[in-house]
Order: structure tokens, then sequence, then C-alpha cells
């Protein structure tokens, strides 16, 4: 069997409510995304304050002192470690604080909140990147985070969190959460039970349910996480102030593709094409079983798109008005710097596109190895179709991220054709036997 994979996607959804009970639930979220904001602020308050209690600042600011001027091999270890960044005790504080302050939030979601806020607390680097954030925090060297804005409210399926059937056919699904809890005149705690539905389709003009084709993907997906075929993870609710509109964020884990029977010895060749962007060739053939990624039209329609741009932007700026001159190098250039992502963007799409496809296609055909050629020399490069389409011989900066497409390949195979062995080939034009200078023979005098 394949090792499990490890990789959880997210699906968005439109919540729609009942008419009857819109206002209400809607007031109540409302509400808790602004608790789940004074929540993550309160766990860090409540974090520093109980290292100041115990006079951590104090220590690390005097290990600082000494150590600073001194070789790096010879500076003695903080007094301070990993684990007493949250220890049990600590833990345990901050919990029960939020408990109390917030009983009217259900006690998962406190729970979830928690673990996220103290996990980026641990993990996060300081600005220098050699230093961990809480260090860095209780050095005084950097400010303490802080949450600004609203948050989103977390759930999950420990949070009685429930996906449940359409009332008719090709319905919407719906969703119960619990996300409120009240005290019983018996001193006994209760929760609040909201039912909403999911946009995955529209009732037309006769009020049949109808799929529309943006949402068909969604929708079989939505029918297997109900059916238990992807594993259901923690998800959250998140507030659209443009839209006005609440969305749910699943996250869902797919289950890992079993490992094919491979054929002993056959191997398949990728070679970037001098017409098209990639050529795939299975079991050792001269001609190409299929043409990854197409003709590459859209390759060339991007790319003179940026080169357009580029250039409109760099005019605009020569010939600018003193008022816009003056500003800096960033200020000039930063038009242009957002082109250059997005190209990084693009090609990074068609690498992850193009690899899922070669995994596929071998997965399909059971071949067991996948042979790919990168260039590796400017001779070679120059005459791909991924390099100079759409440049209408102008040399630019807009290069193909050969490296990157071996990478992709690598995971796309783990994840797509688990047992498919992938080699990459430095493809570095040949030197004929004949072209080399023999050295001369001296003459015997």
């Amino acid at each position: 069997m394949a090792e499990e994979s490890s990789r959880v996607w997210t699906d968005r959804y439109e919540v729609v409510f009942a008419p009857d009970v819109a206002k209400d639930i809607q007031r109540r979220w409302r509400l808790l995304k602004d608790d789940c904001r004074m929540m993550s602020n309160r766990i860090l308050q409540i974090w520093r304050q109980w290292h100041e209690d115990k006079g951590h600042p104090a220590m690390l600011a005097k290990w600082w002192r000494e150590g600073r001027e001194k070789p790096k091999g010879e500076r003695e270890k903080a007094p301070i470690g990993p684990k007493d960044c949250v220890p049990p005790e600590l833990s345990k504080r901050i919990r029960d604080t939020l408990h109390s302050e917030f009983y009217h939030v259900y006690g998962r979601i406190v729970e979830l909140l928690v673990n996220t806020t103290l996990k980026t607390l641990k993990e996060k680097k300081d600005a220098d990147g050699w230093m961990k954030g809480w260090v860095a925090v209780l050095l005084g060297r950097q400010s303490q985070d802080s949450f600004e804005r609203w948050q989103p409210i977390p759930f999950d399926k420990n949070s009685m969190a429930e996906i449940l059937p359409p009332l008719e056919d090709n319905g919407n699904f719906r969703l119960k959460v619990r996300m409120n809890r009240f005290r019983q005149e018996n001193g006994v705690s209760g929760s609040v039970v909201d039912v909403v539905e999911l946009r995955t389709g529209y009732k037309d003009k006769t009020g049949k349910w109808v799929i529309p084709k943006k949402l068909k993907s969604q929708y079989s997906r939505m029918k297997r996480i109900f059916a238990g075929e992807y594993e259901f993870k923690g998800s959250k609710l998140v507030f659209n102030e443009r839209k006005n509109k609440w969305f749910a964020m699943l996250c869902y884990k797919q289950p890992a593709p079993d490992a094919v029977e491979m054929e002993e010895g056959s191997v398949a060749r990728l070679v970037p094409g001098a017409k098209e962007p990639l050529r795939l060739s299975l079991r050792g053939g001269r001609r190409p079983y299929a043409f990854v990624g197409g003709y590459g039209q859209y390759v060339t329609h991007q790319r003179q798109q940026l080169l357009r741009g580029v250039r409109v932007r760099r005019e605009s700026q020569t010939y600018a008005s003193s008022s816009r001159r003056g500003h800096g190098y960033r200020k000039a250039m930063g038009a242009i710097a957002k082109l250059k992502r997005r190209w990084s963007h693009f090609t990074g799409q068609c690498n992850s596109r193009w690899a899922a496809q070669v995994a596929k296609i071998c997965r399909d055909r059971g071949i067991a190895k996948v042979m790919y050629y990168q260039p590796h020399c400017d001779r070679i490069t120059g005459s791909r179709f991924l390099s100079t389409t759409g440049k209408e011989g102008k040399r630019d900066s807009s290069l193909w991220d050969w490296y990157a497409l071996g990478v992709r390949l690598q995971n796309a195979a783990k994840k797509h054709c688990p047992g498919l062995e992938v080699e990459v080939v430095k493809w570095e034009p040949k030197v004929a036997s004949g072209s080399k200078k023999k050295p001369k023979k001296r003459r015997k005098k």
C-alpha cells in the first residue's frame, strides 16, 4: 500500500441561511468573530505576563549582553530553552482563563484558537531569521504580534460539526455546527446548534435544482466527504466584508492512491520541445506519446502580454513629469516587479499542472521510470519553445524555471503515482568525436 498523503485541501462554499433564523445566526456569528480576535490577543497577553512574573526577560537580556561580543563557539547556552516557551503550567492557565472569561463560546473553538496561536508563537522566526520570534520578543528586539482585525471561527469534527445530506435531489448540502453555549438553571451547560446550507447549486425557473458547471467538481467532492471517502479536517468560517457574505472553508484529506503495478524496465522520456512545451515518449520510443501542455499558445500570449506591459510602464516612467520622479527606485520599478511576480506565478502553475499530467499518464500506462532532460546550457535553452515563444526577437528576463519543473515532477510522482522513479538528466550538447583538435606532434630533431 502507498504511504498516506499528508496534503490537506480546502474548498470554499457560500453559506446560505434559512429566512427564519438568518438574523439570529448572523448576529451571533458577527459577535463571535470579534470574540476570536479578543481571545487571540488575550492568549498573547497571558503568555507575556507569565514570563514577566518569572523574570525571563531580565535573564535573557543579561545572557545577550554577555554573549554577543564573544565568538559563536564560546557563548553560553540560553537560560530559557524551547520547552520554557509554553510549559504545561502556562498552557493550563491560558485555557482556564479563556474558558472563564469567554464562557459563551463553545469550548472546542477556544481549544482550536489556543492551539493555533501557540503553535505560531513557537515556530515563528524573528525579523532577522536566525532567532526564535518569542525569544526576540522577550529580549525587546521586536514587538509582540497583535490581532487588529477579526479572526475566522474555527471548527472541526470534535466540535460536533457534521455534514448533512440535502433535503432535495441535487440540493444544497447542510452544515451543522455548535458555536455558542449557555448555562442552564440547574447549572448544566448547553450549546446552540446552528444548521446552515452550503451553496452547491441553484433553483431554476421551474423550481428544480441545477448544479452549474463551476460547482460540479465541488459538489462531487462534497458527496465524497459526506460518504467518508475523504476525511473531514479542521475548517473555519470566514466573513467577506466586501460581499457581505459568510463562507465555509472546508478542509479535507484525500486518500493516497494505491500503488500501481509497474512494468520492469519501462522508461518514459520527458524532453522540452522546440515547437511545443514538452514531449513525452514512452518505453524508449522516438515518436512522442503526448504533447504535455498542448501546443503552448497560452504561453505565447502570456509572455507577449507581460512584455507589452513592461515596455509601456518603462516608457511612462521615461516621459514622466517631475512630480512623479524622485521617489526612489522601488516606486519607479514597483509596477515592473509586479509583472515579474505574475510571470513567476504563471510558470509555477504550468509546471505543477504539467508534472501532474505526466505522473497520471505514467500511472495509467504502468511506467516505472521517468527521465526528465533538464536544459543545462544556453545553447539548448535558447532553442526551446518555452524560452523563446512570444519574445519577438527581444531579449528579456522572462526565463523558464527548468529546475522547478523537475522538483514539481518528483512531488507529483509521490502524490499521483507512488513508486514512480524520477531521474533528472542534465541536458548538455554532445561534442562530436572528430571535433576536438588533436595535439600537434613535436618533430624529432
